[in-house]
């Protein structure tokens, strides 16, 4: 007798049928199928049709359904689908004039990713877009606009985003004075817009508190009534620590228990309400290191594989035989860097090193001399001097300091830039004329 069948990799990719998007998405519009070729929106002369809104819808559903949500309200939907274009069009243009695109290979790794973290092939995610209503060549332009649009922000905002060390210090030090703030939050989000109509966005905020407190799921009101960065996500944002929460709530946070909902936090982009979801205590970092010192021969047009194998070998023979290490690699080694220091790399944590070469040095012993081998830069020949433990705790403080400080920063001017490229542009809605 056989237990119940595990049901295929693409039914784990849940989609929408075709008829149902479509019918889910028409309902939400105050026309019939026949309007799909009117005009949405008219961005800087350019113009979105209903019909590109339409195909975003789709993509939104999909994108909910696979994180098992429930769908929003319709006509909120159709606005984020709306609102997602604008911004995105305005980018796009953007990126048009600046010449920046993607190349075809790029946007076939990032799909391929796609399909792995869902533990399905491409047929299988095709299958699962079909059935949700999405021609896979729209899902292939979609994570193509993504990557472009990632692009220009990556150079319009976040490539001028600098951390001082001295930011870096004053972040620390904050965390030093307060205790407290050693702590890491992992924190809910619901962020509902004002749209003209303030009384009626509080009025939304206020039924979405009440609920909460009657125990209903965060997660899922904030997939429905959420327009913040995370909402398809629950609304949960990453492990922070308090001097890397978005300052408009950084004070409310630890003041909460963890389970415990805010009450309504006022900005000027709508009403926020937090939860925090947990806290931790940020610990101490140990990693283990190795010493060791190579020697690099590298090919060239007159060194082929073969020869820089042959030159190593001779030089391990000679080193077996007793000449040192230090002096052979300072007179053959083409790693200048470390040739001084006598083939000497210092102390290397996980990753400092090529894959080849780490993967190497992890199989030896203290003291040990390799056989030639080669990696991405040449061909080594590397002898292990030591190996420790070592409490990097201090190392890691400042690089998660440095990572917070710049989340912080790329986190509010990412959103003023967005808020700014919107305001300078001149955008005309039509949708529900």
């Amino acid at each position: 007798m056989t237990g119940p069948r595990r049901p295929p990799r693409a039914a784990r990719l849940r989609g929408l049928p075709a008829a149902a998007a479509a019918a889910f998405f028409l309902f939400a519009l105050p026309g019939t199928a026949s309007e799909l070729d009117r005009v949405a929106a008219v961005v800087n002369g350019d113009v979105i049709l209903v019909s590109e809104v339409e195909r975003r819808f789709r993509h939104l559903v999909f994108d909910l359904r696979q994180t098992g949500s429930r769908l929003p309200a319709q006509k909120a939907l159709v606005r984020r689908s709306l609102d997602e274009l604008i911004l995105e069009r305005l980018q796009l243009g953007i990126a048009e004039r600046l010449g920046l695109n993607v190349s075809d290979a790029r946007v076939d790794r990032t799909i391929e990713s796609i399909a792995r973290r869902h533990n399905a092939t491409l047929a299988d995610l095709g299958r699962a877009l079909a059935a949700g209503g999405i021609p896979f060549a729209d899902f292939r332009e979609r994570i193509r606009n993504d990557l472009i649009v990632d692009g220009v922000r990556r150079r319009e905002v976040l490539n001028r985003i600098r951390v001082s060390d001295e930011e870096v210090s004053r972040y620390l030090s904050l965390s030093d004075r307060a205790p407290a703030e050693n702590e890491e939050y992992l924190v809910g989000h619901i962020l509902i817009p004002r749209a003209g109509d303030d009384t009626a966005a509080r009025g939304a905020a206020e039924d979405v508190l009440r609920r909460l407190r009657a125990g209903e799921s965060f997660a899922v009101l904030a997939r429905r009534h959420s327009s913040g960065a995370r909402a398809s996500e629950g609304g949960i944002l990453d492990w922070r620590p308090a001097a890397s929460l978005p300052s408009l709530f950084a004070d409310v946070i630890p003041d909460l228990a963890p389970g415990e909902t805010s009450d309504i936090i006022e900005s000027a982009s709508g009403f926020h309400i937090v939860r925090l979801l947990d806290v931790r205590a940020a610990g101490q970092s140990v990693v283990h290191q190795t010493h060791a010192a190579h020697i690099l021969v590298t090919v060239k047009p007159l060194v082929s594989d073969e020869d820089a194998r042959l030159r190593l070998e001779r030089l391990r023979e000679r080193i077996l035989q007793g000449e040192d290490f230090g002096e052979l690699a300072r007179f053959h080694s083409d790693d200048t860097a470390s040739a001084v220091r006598g083939g000497d790399l210092g102390w290397l944590s996980p990753g400092d090193a090529a894959p080849e070469f780490e993967s190497m040095v992890n199989a030896m012993e203290e003291g040990d001399l390799s056989e030639p081998f080669k990696s991405s830069f040449g061909w080594h020949l590397v002898r292990v001097l030591a190996r420790r433990d070592h409490d990097n705790t201090e190392e890691v403080r400042r690089a998660q300091a440095r990572n917070a400080v710049f989340q912080r920063k790329a986190n509010e001017e990412l959103t003023a830039w967005l808020g700014e490229l919107r305001d300078n542009a001149f955008v005309r809605i039509r949708l529900g004329e």
